[in-house]
């Protein structure tokens, strides 16, 4: 087994620390990049071509997706690999359709995370049990989520536990404006005519 060079994209120190560690336990692998955001990390890979890129869903709010795909095309050659707190479909389903080739849940035990990574090392695609079972069940089910991006998924969310367009707004550091164009495109994709029909639908998903 060849040296395998990894960068990590994390928000979060003590999730890079602990990251760094664990990859440190076998000298096949070498972090030669750790970022916090888009910005540092985009040209930093661009430069470096990591064998693996390790990231999270939750960079820099909803531009997460967009690096991806930008990582997707400046780094051809690596393997996009989601290491993510989330199970929500929408991000399970983003992270794929922007490139990423594996998805595993930062729940996931030790051993099995490493085992899963070196798996990723040698190209094959690796998922968390729960990630793979959203993946399998993807085209074989009507979900009506499935087809909102993850800031309508955040505003109907909020929706459903009774916030207003103006809580919304606060919360999300959007306009309140857009609040309402972001949720006349919910009700449209869920072909519903009221906010409580909607709030309903996402309830019943979940």
């Amino acid at each position: 087994m060849s040296n395998f060079k990894v960068m990590i994209i994390d928000e979060h120190p003590i999730i890079r620390f602990g990251l760094r560690q664990l990859m440190n336990t076998d000298e096949n692998f070498i972090i030669i990049a750790e970022c916090c955001n888009s910005t540092e990390a985009l040209p930093l890979a661009a430069q470096l071509q990591p064998d693996i890129i390790m990231i999270d869903t939750n960079l820099d709010g909803n531009k997460t997706f967009e690096t991806m795909r930008s990582l997707r095309k400046r780094c051809t050659n690596s393997y996009l690999l989601v290491l993510s707190a989330s199970a929500i479909k929408t991000d399970v389903y983003n992270a794929i359709d922007a490139g990423a080739q594996g998805y595993l849940l930062k729940s996931s035990e030790l051993d099995m995370l490493f085992y899963s990574i070196k798996k990723a090392s040698t190209g094959q695609h690796v998922f968390s049990e729960k990630i793979y079972q959203h993946l399998i069940t993807r085209h074989q089910s009507n979900d009506p989520l499935s087809t909102l991006t993850r800031r309508e998924c955040e505003i109907l969310h909020e929706m459903a536990i009774g916030l207003k367009n103006k809580e919304i707004s606060k919360l999300l550091f959007i306009s309140e404006e857009t609040v309402k164009v972001h949720i006349r495109n919910i009700l449209k994709k869920l072909r519903v005519r009221s906010r409580l029909e909607a709030s309903l639908i996402y309830l019943n998903s979940k």
